[in-house]
């Protein structure tokens, strides 16, 4: 189940070097998504990531607009993994966001973004839930990182823990020229806790 983010916590994505928001887990990722340059993003809502589009959307007009950063609704997890062609031949970076058995959705649209691999960086932020605590299916999500050839990052329940790793995946996608899957498992996305944040960087790529 999803959340409106009001606009006092939306505001706390311009903060900037050093200073603290209060912040849920999804909203931390997106303020370091957007200290990491991201240029895009997308996603299907689905337990526990539906706060991350959520997120997306809440901040779209007033933060990541002006920033140039192209936002999508996508009508499911294979149109938000079709987006990750941007970033094939040219150093853009993006990152979507879907629920774990959306990955079904999008295996075939992955599988082609990572037999091509990528120039700029690509996170896809997958809501893990094996324990079933907010899914009806069990399933995981690292057969098919295995089937992908694909880097996976496992967070722990620390906001800067989780921030830090973020910009990270990054970091790691550019270096390995793959796409960069991101657990957030059930206790990740939905806790709350203060973040020290760094500035904003504008996309190298925009809407602009």
């Amino acid at each position: 189940m999803g959340r409106t983010y009001p606009a006092h916590e939306i505001e706390q994505l311009e903060k900037g070097e050093g200073e603290i928001i209060w912040a849920d887990g999804c909203l931390a990722i997106l303020k370091a998504l957007l200290e990491s340059g991201v240029a895009y993003l997308g996603g299907y809502p689905g337990a526990p990531v539906s706060n991350l589009t959520d997120a997306f959307l809440d901040a779209e007009e007033r933060i990541l607009k002006p920033m140039g950063v192209f936002v999508a609704n996508n009508v499911n997890e294979s149109a938000a993994a079709a987006m990750l062609s941007f970033s094939i031949n040219a150093p853009i970076k993006g990152a979507v966001a879907w629920k774990v058995v959306g990955t079904n959705v999008a295996a075939d649209a992955l599988a082609h973004v990572c037999s091509s691999g990528v120039q700029g960086g690509v996170v896809i932020f997958v809501g893990e839930d094996y324990a079933a605590s907010s899914t009806l299916v069990v399933q995981k999500t690292l057969p098919y990182c295995y089937n992908f050839g694909a880097p996976v990052l496992d967070p722990k329940s620390d906001l800067n823990h989780l921030a830090h790793l973020t910009r990270l995946a990054f970091e790691l996608s550019e270096t390995c020229c793959m796409p960069v899957f991101y657990l957030v498992r059930t206790r990740v996305g939905n806790m709350k806790g203060w973040l020290r944040v760094r500035n904003n960087q504008p996309p190298k790529f925009s809407l602009h």
